[in-house]
């Protein structure tokens, strides 16, 4: 998953205090890996409860070639 937010440092270092592994990709934007789709709605809730900006979240379309090499993430 995707997470378009406002401070991406803020959010990453909220999103590792409770355990969800998190790389940032730009200064505005962070991947979250191997994000479970029940766990969605608990990591936005935590990121807006924390008081960081989330302007959107979306879905990791993996490649086909991804599939095969298994190297997808969502």
């Amino acid at each position: 998953m995707t997470l378009e937010v406002g401070d991406a440092n803020a959010a990453h270092t909220e999103l590792l205090k409770h355990g969800f592994r998190s790389t940032i990709t730009a200064p505005n934007t962070v991947r979250v890996d191997k994000l479970p789709r029940n766990e969605q709605p608990r990591l936005h809730a935590l990121l807006v409860g924390a008081g960081i900006e989330l302007f959107q979240s979306y879905q990791n379309k993996a490649s086909l070639e991804q599939w095969f090499t298994n190297e997808h993430t969502d």
